[in-house]
């Protein structure tokens, strides 16, 4: 379908997001069949929250960035010049650059919770990791006119940064206390 519409920038959008649905699908059964990660109880209704409020805020940085890529895509598409698109895409663009900072605030912060807990699962060093990647080809992106490769780069990083978040938020056990 995408392909037979010769790449239109909508319904590439459409398919990122269908694949993003998928991610969190995958990311919900794999939490399922591996070792869950156990919190103390007072600790996990909060990590849990933030955990979530990350997810939702990088569920909106998603839909910005496909929206942001979609905008670049319209600005090749008219002929403007790739050094151009940043200036040219406006709002779209700022809006996804200022909203990753009170992301990787919130997630930063769940991030930091998980290791004052002493949880040591790879989805925690992945998430920091991948943020700290994401943040930095943002960077790239927005101040060295678009290379070609930053743009696939920062995506499969926040599809991978997707799923390890799902991962780890439905791998979230509160640990139970037996009498």
């Amino acid at each position: 379908m995408v392909v037979s519409s010769n790449l239109k920038p909508y319904k590439i959008s459409i398919h990122l997001h269908a694949a993003f649905l998928i991610l969190i699908v995958v990311a919900y059964t794999r939490s399922k069949v591996v070792q869950q990660v156990v919190l103390e109880e007072g600790k996990f209704k909060s990590i849990k929250k933030l955990l979530l409020i990350s997810i939702f805020l990088l569920l909106g940085q998603l839909v910005l960035g496909s929206l942001v890529r979609q905008s670049f895509d319209d600005l090749r598409l008219a002929g403007e010049l790739r050094e151009e698109w940043v200036d040219l895409s406006g709002w779209i663009f700022l809006t996804h650059r200022t909203f990753s900072l009170l992301y990787a605030a919130v997630a930063g912060a769940a991030i930091y919770f998980l290791y004052e807990a002493k949880i040591k699962h790879i989805a925690v060093r992945a998430i920091l990791v991948l943020i700290v990647s994401n943040i930095l080809t943002g960077v790239v992106m927005g101040y060295f006119e678009i290379p070609q490769v930053m743009q696939p780069t920062h995506l499969v990083l926040a599809s991978l940064l997707l799923t390890y978040s799902c991962v780890l938020y439905f791998g979230l056990k509160e640990k139970t206390t037996s009498i």
